[in-house]
């Protein structure tokens, strides 16, 4: 059974005994058929877990080990932990080149070439570096503002197209609404649909400001344009934003995750799960209307415009911001677990979005291969 697995890979680490790891390993490998798929669960989940004895151990496991990609993604995911953002690359592309080339040992075990695999894959590609972020243009939506009389400490921005505003805006109007506040609530909209128009228009409320764009762009993009918009909205409506998915409940007031802030540059939730691009949980994050976020927000959507132009890859804003909190040492962070409590209490998803174990098997429609410098290069399958 898998937690006997588990089990005895807990009690070897913890012994320090790397040898009766790999043997372990071996007779799994022999015997069930899905060594690949169970090791990565069980780094993840010492990391997760803070489990020092592992994670003391993870850099000593021998480099012709048939799992080293996966050991080295763990290292990753430790360096990420630290923000130490070029140990973090190093580790990944290390972890992808390693795993591609042991792919043939494990082609009958499907868990890890079609989801592990992808996985690790994503994570090296969103974080890939680039030699000069200045040549890519970033094609900001035009936005008609709305004027405002009011001063506020803040707004709420969300973004969406059109579809997902359609399935999800009332449940987040109608929740964000009984916290009765009188703030400004500005939701951006790719390809308003007539459905998006009829709500729009049936909507009476002054505090809730719209702004559209049509585009060929798809999800990764539409997660993304919130971010391409904020400074400018921020600098029309002169004050700080709080950023939000479209499609949660909101259980605190938004004023009250405001105050998290402390007054720091920039707040988020980490998300559960070790992965670089969680770390940096785009769910609900605040930006004050300072320098050092602004410098945040550039940095971020100066490697966004690449990465989309390449390849628009899933959880591509986390990893950008995660990239430009690295990048700008100097602002003033906050971790809104110190502040707020867990995000259950904050927001809570609605019960039709994706599962972690659906969000992992949507990583199977991605097709991969290396370049020269160990990278992966991604593209979609049809």
């Amino acid at each position: 059974m898998v937690k006997y697995f588990h089990n005895g890979l807990d009690h070897y680490f913890r012994e320090g005994d790397l040898n009766k790891v790999l043997s372990l390993c071996l007779h799994r490998f022999e015997e069930h058929g899905d060594l690949g798929t169970e090791f990565f669960i069980y780094i993840e989940n010492a990391i997760l877990k803070n489990k020092e004895y592992v994670l003391q151990n993870l850099k000593n496991m021998p480099s012709d080990f048939a799992l080293r990609g996966v050991v080295e993604y763990g290292l990753g995911c430790i360096a990420a932990s630290e923000f130490r953002l070029e140990s973090t690359i190093e580790h990944l592309r290390n972890a992808f080149s390693l795993s591609m080339k042991v792919l043939d040992v494990f082609e009958n075990e499907h868990g890890f070439c079609k989801s592990v695999v992808p996985f690790i894959a994503k994570e090296a590609y969103n974080l890939k570096p680039y030699d000069n972020l200045k040549d890519e243009e970033i094609l900001l939506p035009k936005i008609k503002f709305s004027k405002i009389e009011k001063e506020t400490d803040f707004f709420v921005l969300a973004s969406c197209n059109g579809i997902y505003f359609d399935r999800y805006f009332e449940e987040f109007y109608e929740t964000i609404r009984q916290h009765n506040e009188n703030n400004i609530y500005h939701i951006h909209i790719a390809n308003p649909t007539s459905q998006t128009e009829k709500l729009i228009a049936e909507l009476d409320d002054p505090n809730f400001k719209f702004s559209f764009e049509n585009t060929n762009r798809g999800a990764s993009y539409f997660a993304c344009m919130r971010l391409f918009i904020a400074r400018r909205l921020m600098e029309n409506y002169n004050c700080g934003c709080l950023v939000s998915d479209i499609d949660v409940r909101w259980i605190k007031s938004p004023s009250k995750i405001w105050a998290g802030l402390n007054k720091a540059d920039f707040g988020w939730y980490p998300k559960p799960g070790p992965a670089p691009s969680l770390l940096v949980h785009a769910q609900i994050i605040a930006f004050s209307k300072t320098q050092k976020a602004f410098e945040i927000l550039e940095k971020s959507n100066q490697f966004l415009a690449y990465k989309l132009s390449e390849f628009p890859s899933w959880c591509l804003d986390q990893s950008s911001l995660f990239r430009a909190v690295c990048l700008t040492p100097e602002a003033k962070t906050q971790d809104f677990r110190e502040t707020l409590g867990d995000i259950e209490t904050v927001q809570r998803l609605p019960d039709t979005s994706l599962t972690e174990k659906q969000a992992f098997r949507a990583f199977e429609n991605i097709e991969i291969s290396m370049n020269s410098d160990g990278y992966p290069i991604l593209s979609r399958v049809d």
